[in-house]
């Protein structure tokens, strides 16, 4: 349907739907049979007007009106074009006079007063129409104009007057009523478009005290419709009000007594007479008693005049809250010593104006002022001081109270230390005492006169970087407050004394001691204690002595040492060497064969700087050399001597053996004669390691052996081999090469 909604029809009856805003909407439909088979679809556009809204005003009419005028109020959307039909409801309507109209506003003229029911239709050019229906009351012809004032006998300037509507009309009813309230003068003027019966209408005339009374005239008129009306008039007196003024109402004190009130009267010509009413007033007094200070009461006064007019007035009265008195003692109070008395007083109003004091030893002092001043008290006691203070407006405070107790003084004292140099240590200690009081508990103030921020304690620590001399002050405070000061000037500040030592010798190897001399300078000062730190955590307390070392190192060594008068020199710093002794290895003994050369592989470690010596230097290239090369004859030892840093030694021999060439021999007879009886190859022994195999002719291995310890004797297994040519390989290894050949076995 073009706007959201589909529907799904079984029939094809007719129906209806209503669209809920103007608008071109298109509408699609198809139908389907019971086949299944669909239609083609048909298109439409509907268009939806907006509906108009009808409306007019209903005219007030009284019967003697030419006519009733209908403003129509009709609007439609969209600025579109209406057409209207109006209907009278007037049963005594002709053709001179129709009962229906189409102008745009209707108007016709009703011929009996009574009510009647009038519509309008209007429709837009979408034909969409709207209908109101409305009931018009035809008033009768003239209404009667009447109204009463309320207490006319008694009318006073400063009230309103106030008048009631008693009109009528002789059918429907009073449509509109005005009233002049000082005809001709139209400008005081009330407009009622929708009057009802007993209404009461009210206006202020000016307010005057003078003359005696004034009178205004009022005129009354009453509306039934646009020509209809009736007037009614009538004069009005009004007498004078009294006119109620106040002078000024100083405020009273709230413990002032009850003060007759006489700032009120009546400033008109009447002179009426009034009466005081309020918070606080009884028969024309005021009394504070019981009211809240620093609070401002109203007080009233109406005055009545003898016609019973009335005036008001009001005036402030304030309760003034009492000034406070207040001592302040801000220091402590000591025996002998002024006390400075202070005010801390205040007033909620005004100002203070005189302070009494009384000292509580007998002196009184009246003051106008409350700057503190001081006061000496005459001995140990304890003192009542008073104060009160009065203010400009005559307010007295209640007395204020403090008891001052007068405290003994401490007695301040201490004994300047001894102090060394370049520490500068400086322990102080108060001697400062307090009769019948515990010195413990005093505080302690130091200036200790080198310019450096004040101390604090009783035993306090400081330190000074020059030789002095320093006064030194300190204050003593009790815990009244009480105080004492001293000064001393110290003096006894010594001069940092040097330390020195010698070391003798400040190298030796490891095991060796070393003598540690004092040679300190104490300028005339004797020394008390030493202290050595010898760098490796051990100490001494001996002036001079001697020490071994059991490591090797550089160690730190520091001496200081302690004067008669507790003093420490400066710490002197040297240090000593300890070489540790060279670990020589000649290296593993060497084996070189006949004719040839081998490096010997010697290694050292600990220490540093080595110097070598190897001897004999017999076949080698170079004796000074941690490793040389020899080239033996014959087997020889040779020792190496190595020299570390600092002198220390170690010495390690080696064995070169020199391996002659294997002498193999071609034949043996082992027939148990003793001679070459086993098959013996002269300096085999000399080679670790050598294999040697022999083979009869066929290959079988007859004999075999790893080293040559035992030689062979020309059996295998126990049994004697036969005689003949036996083949060997004979490898000495060790550098040689493997020999080959043959022996010959002889029976």
């Amino acid at each position: 349907l073009g706007d959201g909604t589909q529907l799904t029809r079984p029939d094809a009856q007719a129906f209806s739907h209503t669209y809920t805003a103007a608008n071109t909407y298109t509408v699609r439909f198809y139908t389907e049979t019971d086949l299944g088979c669909k239609s083609d679809t048909v298109s439409k556009n509907v268009v939806t007007a907006s509906t108009p809204l009808a409306n007019f005003d209903l005219p007030e009419v009284c019967l003697n009106d030419a006519s009733a005028t209908f403003i129509n109020k009709s609007t439609t959307p969209a600025n579109g074009t209406l057409t209207y039909l109006w209907n009278f409801g007037d049963p005594g309507a002709n053709a001179g006079n129709p009962n229906t109209s189409i102008a745009t506003d209707g108007k016709h003229r009703y011929s009996q007063s009574g009510n009647y029911i009038v519509s309008l239709i209007s429709t837009n050019n979408a034909g969409c129409s709207d209908t109101i229906v409305q009931q018009l009351t035809v008033n009768g012809d003239k209404p009667q104009a009447v109204f009463t004032v309320n207490n006319a006998a008694s009318l006073c300037a400063n009230r309103q007057v106030e008048l009631v509507n008693n009109s009528t009309v002789n059918f429907g009813s009073v449509t509109k009523v005005i009233v002049y309230w000082n005809w001709p003068n139209a400008t005081d003027t009330t407009i009622d478009e929708n009057p009802t019966a007993a209404e009461v209408y009210r206006h202020i005339y000016p307010d005057f005290n003078t003359p005696a009374s004034k009178s205004y005239n009022i005129k009354f008129v009453a509306f039934s419709g646009g020509v209809c009306f009736n007037e009614a008039n009538r004069t009005v007196t009004l007498n004078a009000s009294p006119d109620v003024v106040f002078s000024t109402v100083n405020g009273i004190c709230v413990n002032a007594p009850a003060r007759t009130l006489t700032e009120a009267r009546d400033a008109s010509v009447l002179n009426a007479p009034g009466t005081y009413f309020g918070t606080g007033v009884t028969g024309g007094q005021f009394s504070p008693a019981g009211l809240t200070p620093g609070t401002s009461y109203s007080i009233g006064y109406v005055a009545v005049s003898a016609v019973g007019c009335r005036d008001t007035g009001y005036a402030a009265i304030n309760v003034l809250a009492l000034p406070v008195a207040k001592i302040t003692i801000p220091g402590p109070a000591c025996e002998g010593k002024t006390v400075l008395i202070d005010d801390a007083s205040t007033t909620p109003v005004g100002a203070i104006t005189q302070w009494s004091w009384d000292m509580g030893d007998g002196t009184k002092l009246n003051r106008n002022n409350g700057n503190a001043f001081n006061h000496v008290f005459a001995g140990l006691n304890t003192y009542n001081v008073r104060l009160s203070v009065s203010t400009d407006s005559g307010c007295v405070s209640n007395t204020d109270q403090l008891a001052l107790q007068v405290n003994v003084n401490p007695k301040a004292d201490f004994t300047p230390p001894s102090v060394c140099l370049p520490q500068g240590r400086a322990a102080f200690q108060s001697n400062s005492t307090i009769v019948g009081g515990n010195a413990s508990q005093l505080q302690h103030r130091w200036n200790f006169g080198d310019g450096s921020p004040i101390g604090t304690g009783a035993s306090p620590v400081h330190f000074y970087s020059g030789s002095g001399p320093y006064s030194v002050s300190l204050v003593s405070t009790s815990t009244r407050g009480c105080s004492d000061s001293v000064v001393r000037v110290l003096t006894n500040i010594y001069p940092q004394v040097m330390a020195n030592f010698t070391v003798s010798p400040p190298e030796v190897c490891v095991g060796a001691p070393i003598r540690f001399t004092d040679v300190s300078n104490a300028i005339n000062r004797r020394k008390t204690a030493y202290n050595w730190q010898l760098g490796d955590g051990q100490t001494k307390t001996d002036s001079t002595f001697s020490y071994t070392y059991t490591r090797a190192g550089t160690f730190t060594v520091s001496m200081f040492y302690t004067t008669d008068v507790g003093c420490y020199s400066d710490t002197v710093i040297k240090q000593v060497t300890v070489h540790p002794y060279p670990e020589v290895d000649a290296g593993p003994d060497r084996v070189v064969l006949e004719g040839g050369q081998v490096k010997l592989l010697a290694a050292v470690s600990g220490g540093s700087g080595y110097q070598y010596l190897w001897t004999p230097s017999t076949w080698l290239d170079d004796v000074k050399v941690l490793q040389p090369v020899t080239s033996p004859q014959v087997d020889i030892t040779y020792k190496l001597t190595v020299v570390s840093t600092g002198g220390c030694t170690d010495e390690d021999e080696v064995n070169v053996k020199l391996l002659l060439k294997p002498e193999i021999p071609n034949a043996f007879s082992p027939n148990g004669d003793g001679i070459n009886d086993v098959w013996n190859i002269r300096y085999l022994d000399s080679y670790p390691g050598a294999t040697v195999q022999v083979f009869d002719r066929y290959g079988r291995v007859v004999f075999s052996s790893t080293g040559y310890n035992t030689p062979w004797n020309g059996t295998l297994e126990g049994k004697g081999m036969p005689t003949g040519v036996y083949y060997y390989i004979v490898n000495p290894k060790n550098g040689r090469n493997a020999y080959t050949g043959s022996v010959t076995l002889l029976r």
